[in-house]
C-alpha cells in the first residue's frame, strides 16, 4: 500500500513541541508531551491522546513519540500521555488510579481546549495493550469515582491496538485486579451510547487473547455501536509496530479518522 506517510518513515523522530502538566497528585507533576501539526492552520484542530503499554507497570510516553510525529503529520494535535504506573515506586498506585489519570488527561484537554487551539469536539484517544485497557476506559468506567462532570473524559472516537480487553481469568490482568476485575473490564462493561471504535488485535497474540477483542467486537456490534475490526492472521503481541504492517496501520487509522470527521482530507 502507497502509505500517505511513507515519506516520513526514515525521518529522525522529533522532540514534542511543548509539554503541558495535566495533573499534580502526591506532589508529583504528571505530563502531556505533544505535537502540532505542521499544516494545520485552524484555531480548533482535532487532537488524539495517545496511551503507552506496559501491563499498567511500566513503559514511558515516548514509546508513542514516532507514530506522535506521523499522526500530526494527519492533522491532529497528538498528546502522549504519562500516567501512575502499579509498582512500589509510584506512591503503591492501581490500575484505578491509572485509570483515573488518563481520564483526567482527557478532561483537561477539554478544559484547556482555547488555550491549545483544539476542538473540544474532535477529541480522539488510542491505546495499545495496556494502554488500549485505558483508552476505552475513558468511554466506560464512569462510576466508580466522583469526576468533574464539567469537562467530560468522554472521547468523539477510540482506537485500539492489541488492547487488555477482558480482565476475566480468560483474558489478561486478573490477579493485578482482584475481586475488582469486572469494574474494569470493558468486555462486561458495554453499552449502547459507545463512541466509534476502531480495533485491531493479532490472532497469534501469546499475551493478551485474541477471543477477548473478537468477543469485544461483537458486544458492540448487538448494543448497536461501530465497532471497526482488523484482526491479523499471524500478528503477534505488538506486531502492528512492524513495516510494512505498521504503515498499513496507520493508513487504516487515517481513513477511520475521515469517516468519522476527525480529519478533513488532506
Amino acid at each position: 500500500m502507497n502509505s500517505i506517510l511513507q515519506a516520513d518513515m526514515t525521518g529522525t523522530t522529533r522532540e514534542p513541541d511543548f509539554r503541558a502538566i495535566y495533573k499534580t497528585v502526591n506532589g508529583r507533576s504528571l505530563w502531556l508531551h505533544c505535537f502540532e501539526p505542521r499544516n494545520a492552520a485552524s484555531s480548533e484542530r482535532p487532537v488524539i491522546l495517545l496511551v503507552h503499554g506496559g501491563g499498567w507497570t511500566r513503559g514511558y510516553p515516548a514509546i508513542f513519540f514516532p507514530m506522535a510525529e506521523r499522526l500530526s503529520a494527519m492533522g491532529f494535535v497528538v498528546a502522549c500521555v504519562e500516567y501512575r504506573l502499579l509498582d512500589t515506586h509510584q506512591h503503591g498506585a492501581s490500575v484505578f488510579d491509572a485509570v483515573a489519570d488518563v481520564q483526567d488527561a482527557m478532561s483537561y484537554l477539554r478544559m484547556d481546549s482555547a488555550r491549545l487551539r483544539i476542538d473540544p469536539n474532535r477529541i480522539a484517544i488510542a491505546g495499545a495493550s495496556a494502554g488500549g485497557h485505558l483508552a476505552i476506559g475513558t468511554a466506560l468506567f464512569e462510576d466508580y469515582r466522583e469526576v468533574n462532570r464539567s469537562a467530560s473524559f468522554r472521547p468523539d472516537a477510540v482506537i485500539l491496538f492489541n488492547p487488555v480487553i477482558d480482565t476475566s481469568e480468560a483474558g489478561y490482568g486478573h490477579a493485578k485486579l482482584g475481586s475488582d476485575w469486572q469494574t474494569l473490564s470493558p468486555l462486561h462493561r458495554v453499552h449502547s451510547k459507545m463512541p466509534p471504535t476502531l480495533l485491531f488485535h493479532g490472532q497469534a497474540d501469546g499475551t493478551v487473547p485474541f477471543a477477548g477483542a473478537r468477543a469485544f467486537q461483537a458486544s458492540m456490534l448487538a448494543h448497536g455501536n461501530t465497532c471497526d475490526f482488523f484482526p491479523n492472521q499471524n500478528g503477534n503481541h505488538g506486531y502492528y509496530r512492524k513495516s510494512p504492517v505498521y504503515e498499513e496501520t496507520l493508513d487504516t487509522v487515517y481513513a477511520f479518522a475521515l469517516r468519522q470527521g476527525l480529519l478533513a482530507k488532506l
